[in-house]
C-alpha cells in the first residue's frame, strides 16, 4: 500500500479506479482559505501515475475547450481513457477524456 500525493491544502483525496498499468484516477478536495478563514472547497479530477506523480486532469486539455473544471475522475481503462464529471458552461456534465497519442 502507498499513499497518493495530493496538492497542498488538500482536505481529502479519493482514488476511484485503477487500471492494469497502475494508473489511478479520482478526486481531491482543495480547501480555499483567506488567511486562517475557510472560504470554500474546490473539487478537482486527478490522475496518479504508477510512480506516484499526480496530474490535475484539467491541465491535460485545451484551455479554450469550454470545460471550467474537471471535478472527478471515475474510471480509467488500460488505454488511459478517463470517464468522469466536470463543469462545462455552468452545468455539471460527464466527460470522456482520451489521451493524445
Amino acid at each position: 500500500m502507498q499513499p497518493l500525493n495530493v496538492p497542498r491544502n488538500t482536505q481529502w483525496g479519493i482514488a476511484n479506479d485503477i487500471n492494469d498499468l497502475g494508473v489511478t484516477v479520482g478526486e481531491v478536495d482543495i480547501v480555499q482559505r483567506r488567511g486562517k478563514n475557510l472560504i470554500g472547497h474546490d473539487y478537482f479530477a486527478y490522475q496518479w501515475q504508477a510512480d506516484g506523480t499526480s496530474i490535475d486532469l484539467i491541465t491535460q486539455i485545451d484551455s479554450g475547450s469550454g470545460w471550467e473544471r474537471l471535478s472527478r475522475g471515475d474510471q480509467i481503462n488500460n488505454n488511459g481513457v478517463v470517464a468522469g464529471k466536470g463543469v462545462y458552461g455552468e452545468r455539471d456534465l460527464a466527460f470522456i477524456m482520451t489521451p493524445k497519442e
